[in-house]
């Protein structure tokens, strides 16, 4: 027991130390929950998981159905809808709609941006994709050693794993001789030009220079994906979104999420 003062200054009253204590801690309890609450309400409302399919980002995503395509075991994605700002290596949701009537949105990985100059080539030799990219502002030959991208995410050949996917020369094919063509949506009523080389910057080593405002994109399953190698940069605004995390199919979060009926918000992937 202790004393004090009462709020009036008239007399002593007494405090039971115990209860005065159960009394600051359940105070405590209580701001801790409703941080725990906003942080939640915050989280939900910027984050949204979603399943994706499809096979253009292998093995990255859905390495389960790569293994196993008689099973329907999708990777499920948490997304991030506040943050559209395109990095190199950063994995994007965009809006597909006026460029494929393959799907309607896509996930692919960013390689280039704009100003970037960039460069593909098939090694047949090896039996490798080279994607060379030289950022804005630098300088040195794009055919530097330190302009080749590592890129240990690509999906490999699976009866050789030093090698990548076979399919892969017609991503430098795209990219190399892909002349103008459109695209007409008849949801928006908008035509698209796609790819056309002769808009960019040539130079003479056959790397092109990204145009400002757009970004260049491949998938990690390059033998599939349809990519900027098909369709070219496209502009930074059909970026919506940043993915932030994967939960693989066997994974606890993913049996959750499923559990929980996220497997209705679906990207079908290209």
């Amino acid at each position: 027991m202790k004393y004090q003062y009462p709020e009036n200054g008239m007399g002593l009253i007494m405090v039971n130390k115990e209860e005065h204590c159960k009394k600051i801690f359940s105070q405590i309890i209580l701001i801790l929950w409703g941080v725990v609450i906003l942080f939640s309400f915050l989280f939900c409302l910027v984050h949204e998981p979603t399943v994706v399919r499809g096979e253009s980002m292998q093995p990255t995503m859905n390495k389960e159905y790569y293994s196993n395509k008689s099973e329907e075991k999708y990777d499920i994605v948490l997304i991030n809808y506040m943050n559209t700002t395109p990095v190199r290596g950063k994995m994007i949701v965009a809006d597909y709609r006026d460029y494929s009537n393959r799907a309607t949105r896509i996930v692919k990985r960013i390689i280039a941006l704009e100003g970037d100059t960039i460069k593909i080539d098939w090694d047949s030799f090896n039996k490798k994709l080279n994607v060379r990219v030289k950022p804005a502002g630098e300088e040195g030959n794009i055919n530097d050693e330190k302009f080749l991208l590592k890129e240990d995410y690509i999906l490999k050949d699976e009866t050789d794993p030093t090698k990548d996917a076979s399919d892969c020369c017609n991503c430098a094919n795209s990219f190399n001789n892909k002349a103008q063509s459109t695209f007409y949506n008849p949801d928006t009523k908008k035509t698209t030009t796609r790819w056309d080389r002769s808009t960019y910057v040539q130079n003479e080593d056959g790397s092109i220079t990204i145009n400002k405002g757009y970004f260049f994109y491949l998938g990690d399953n390059r033998g599939v994906s349809e990519d900027g190698s098909e369709l070219g940069p496209v502009p930074t605004t059909i970026i919506q979104g940043t993915v932030v995390d994967i939960y693989p199919y066997d994974s606890f979060l993913n049996k959750v999420l499923r559990f929980f009926g996220y497997r209705a918000k679906q990207i079908y992937n290209n």
